[in-house]
């Protein structure tokens, strides 16, 4: 796992100070729309979703890193207060005892380590502090400052346990990077003639990147920078500009970062210990991560923001429109679209997934070397929960569908063509591979041959089937048909239940007996269904490939040889009230008497005795708000569909009672409840950012009433 303190980060803190210093970036940035999305790779693993919950008496929560055990750390929060918390399968969410920075996700990041050990910025009074929580302990460590300061926050940490963060003095004007250790404390990590430096990021080897400012007019001068616990500080310079920053660290000591230019431009650089600093490319997008094989990924443009990956043998190639927050070491990338959409990975297998969400928008910020991915989504029943995507694992191989024994009549001396219709499916594969041999529409010999198929699926796993088809001598007439030996077909229709309640179902058996003196070749059962009956499953037949259609069914029974008989067997649900009635008829080359071809089967469908009635109730669906997203002084309205439990139509009498309330107070509201519509307008007070209103509605049917209480997030 890459613990880059975290990397999901810097793509706000880099994206601003990019735009900020590029006076020519918006011409730049806007060509990115020109480049090429790679395709979606097949084979995309599916995920499942696992929502982690909130703490209790909170109201939504956020999970910002997960290790490669798969444990979690995140807040939890209510009403401004945030908490806190690590989560694993067999812990559940634990409160830590801290409270940390208000909920804003991009800043109020928690950092977990493989070894269970979780850094943050704790409130300590009016200040705020850099800590450690470790699970085998169960204790939390307050890191204070370094001397003479008053502030601290933890942006990493390392697989040795090395906290990484910076500190600032009372004023606000100063940062200094520091690492921490049980041992040793706080220490400042100093660049020499720096007035400030600003920590970023750390590797699981403790590798430290961040820039510094020296004195100087605007613009600020500086560079970046680098600390390793054997080589200390390195000043990595500019690519001969004032200013220059660091933001990724790649698991062999690869830095990327930009850097201004002697002639006032910025590009993108390259930083190794052997190899010094390297200009990349132009600064287009902010590099926020590196891989294994050197490649830089990033962010790009202006909003909507493009996920980008750049090579030197290729560029800047545009990944699709999103912004990423963070990547594993395998180079799987995560993050979201910031559109009110969903989140998404890739990665050079997969390509672009959509992660999908338990509401309406979800978020990915953190990924594992496992591919499991952390965030949080919007559920139907609370404003966002903590949420892991878990990669499904496919290890079931397809099934290979129609793979039975065949006997066909030779048409000439040579044998036969034959055909077959067999199919694979797959639990996670849409289109496994199927291949047979000898394939469908081949010649086979007179005599038995063995059919061998296998289907494989994006997976590897593998299935194989066979049978055998036999093909009998060439008679010269086709089984009979021209000469005095002839196929007569008789069929019958039976049923396991001739009665059913609406749904219900039954097994039906069509029985066609070869009756006549010569084989019956290419015998066909055609049944139709009435548009009441609808078909459970393929049916099931012991001649023949088999069968297609569902309303319309065409069962192949190829041969059936004088004095057998062929089955078909299938089940219907059966709907509608009445007698319903389903058809079918039997055919076969060279058969001159059709008169017991066709047969009938009747069902019954019972209505079932009436049930109490049962009260009617008001039913209140999920509110909808104009605007979407509420804001400190705006005026909304909140909308709640109400209809029956018993006919789910529009309730269009009730009395309505509402109280919208902003920590305790109630709010001064107009409401409306007219067609099935509950609705209450009001004004957010100003003081109310980042608070939580919560909307009581009652609906009160005679004696019947029914209560939703809903809570929304101010901005």
């Amino acid at each position: 796992m890459t613990l880059l303190g975290s990397m999901a980060r810097p793509v706000f803190r880099f994206a601003a100070i990019g735009l900020a210093v590029l006076g020519t970036g918006v011409a730049v940035l806007a060509s990115a729309g020109a480049l090429a999305r790679p395709a979606v790779g097949a084979g995309a693993p599916a995920y499942q979703v696992i929502d982690l919950g909130v703490l209790p008496g909170d109201v939504w929560s956020f999970a910002t890193s997960i290790n490669d055990a798969g444990h979690v750390a995140g807040i939890s929060t209510s009403n401004g207060a945030a908490r806190a918390f690590y989560w694993s399968q067999a812990t559940q969410m634990i409160d830590l005892g801290v409270g940390v920075l208000p909920p804003d996700f991009l800043t109020s990041n928690l950092v977990i380590s493989d070894n269970d050990e979780v850094v943050g910025t704790l409130m300590s009074g009016s200040h705020t502090h850099a800590f450690v929580w470790s699970k085998a302990s169960g204790v939390v460590t307050d890191l204070g400052t370094l001397s003479g300061d008053t502030d601290s926050r933890a942006i990493g940490i390392d697989g040795a346990g090395r906290v990484v963060g910076n500190s600032t003095d009372s004023g606000g004007q100063v940062t200094r990077a520091f690492v921490w250790t049980a041992t040793g404390g706080m220490v400042p990590l100093t660049v020499p003639g720096a007035t400030s430096t600003v920590a970023s990021a750390v590797s699981e080897a403790g590798q430290v990147i961040g820039s510094y400012s020296v004195p100087g007019p605007p613009p600020t001068a500086g560079g970046p920078f680098t600390w390793t616990p054997s080589g200390g500080v390195v000043d990595l310079g500019t690519l001969g500009g004032q200013e220059g920053w660091a933001s990724a660290v790649g698991a062999s000591g690869e830095v990327v970062g930009v850097s201004s230019t002697s002639s006032g431009s910025f590009e993108m650089f390259s930083w190794t210990p052997g190899g010094g600093m390297k200009d990349l490319a132009p600064y287009t997008g902010s590099p926020l991560f590196v891989d294994a094989a050197g490649e830089i990924l990033g962010q790009m443009g202006l909003a909507p923001y493009h996920a980008f990956m750049w090579t030197s043998a290729s560029g800047y190639v545009d990944l699709g429109a999103g912004s990423p927050y963070g990547m594993s070491d395998t180079g799987q990338l995560v993050g979201n679209s910031l559109d009110g959409g969903d989140a998404w990975t890739w990665s050079h297998a997969t390509g672009w997934v959509d992660l999908g969400s338990l509401g309406h928008q979800s978020w990915a910020v953190a990924v594992n070397d496992l591919g499991q991915i952390a965030g949080a989504s919007e559920t139907p029943t609370s404003l966002q929960d903590a949420v892991v995507w878990q990669p499904v694992v496919d290890t079931t191989p397809p099934t290979i569908n129609g793979a039975i024994g065949m006997t066909v009549v030779a048409t000439s001396a040579n044998g036969a063509t034959v055909r077959f219709a067999l199919t694979a499916t797959d639990d996670l594969d849409p289109a496994p591979v199927l291949v047979c041999t000898p394939a469908s529409g081949s010649q086979f010999p007179v005599g038995y041959t063995t059919v061998h198929c296998a289907a494989s699926d994006a997976s590897g796993n593998a299935a194989t089937a066979s049978f055998v088809v036999h093909v009998l001598p060439y008679t010269g007439g086709g089984g009979g048909a021209g000469g005095t030996a002839v196929p007569n077909l008789r069929l019958a229709l039976t049923a396991s239940k001739t009665t059913v309640a609406p749904g219900g179902e039954t097994d039906v058996v069509a029985t066609i007996t070869n009756h006549g003196t010569g084989a019956a070749t290419q015998p066909h059962l055609l049944v139709t269904l009435p548009s009441s009956m609808t078909l459970q499953g393929p049916p099931v037949t012991d001649h023949g490939p088999g069968c297609v259609g569902n309303q319309s069914i065409d069962c192949n029974l190829y041969y059936v040889p004088a004095g057998t008989t062929a089955t078909v067997r299938f089940a219907v649900s059966v709907s509608g009230s009445g007698t319903q009635t389903l058809s079918a008829t039997t055919k076969a080359d060279g058969e001159t008497d059709s008169s017991d071809n066709n047969a009938t089967l009747s069902v019954t469908v019972a209505t079932p005795s009436p049930l109490p009635m049962a009260p009617i109730k008001p039913v209140i669906a999920a509110p909808v708000t104009t605007p979407r997203i509420l804001r400190a002084g705006s005026t909304v309205v909140v909308s709640f569909r109400v209809s029956r439990s018993d006919t789910h139509k529009p309730l269009l009498a009730g009395r309505m009672i509402c109280d919208p309330s902003i920590r305790g107070h109630v709010i001064r509201h107009q409401e409306q409840f007219k067609n099935g519509i509950a609705s209450l307008r009001f004004t957010i007070p100003k003081h109310a950012r980042k608070a939580v209103l919560k909307v009581r509605l009652t609906i009160r049917l005679g004696n019947v009433s029914t209560t939703r209480i809903s809570a929304f997030r101010v901005r």
